[in-house]
């Protein structure tokens, strides 16, 4: 007579099979690997495993106290989640800044067009003015 399975072996048959699966074993290495550890037949392992997975005991089987690593994995998730939505909200920000600082250059080349504009006609009128009053004075021709 087959005897019943414990939460405790259920939650060490699912993490031996997934980690059987992890490192690529076969589906019949694995169940003969998980036999041999839950002193059980491959069968048994096989259909115990199928049927915790068709009832969707993947949650509670890895979120037991007893499974440590599952915590460390969501805090993990969660860090890295806040993490990511810092960059994206960073990202929006430098390019905020990056467009504000584009319209700048633009204006201040503007600026530096038209002040050029400006010190020429000065620079002309300066020469015009130095050649009226003396003939012989000249500093650059354009």
């Amino acid at each position: 007579m087959p005897r019943s399975w414990k939460p405790e072996e259920d939650r060490l048959l699912w993490q031996l099979v997934l980690r059987c699966k992890k490192i690529g074993m076969t589906r019949k290495q694995t169940f003969e690997w998980v036999a041999v550890k839950l002193n059980r037949t491959e069968n048994a392992c096989y259909v115990r495993w199928k049927g915790l997975a068709k009832k969707g005991k993947e949650a509670d089987l890895t979120s037991s106290p007893r499974n440590g690593k599952w915590s460390d994995i969501e805090q993990e998730q969660k860090s890295l989640k806040g993490k990511v939505e810092e960059l994206q909200k960073q990202i929006e920000s430098n390019h905020t800044q990056l467009d504000y600082l584009l319209k700048e250059n633009r204006k201040l080349r503007e600026e530096i067009k038209f002040f050029e504009l400006l010190l020429v006609e000065e620079y002309q009128l300066l020469l015009g003015l130095l050649s009226k009053k003396n003939r012989n004075a000249r500093i650059h021709q354009l």
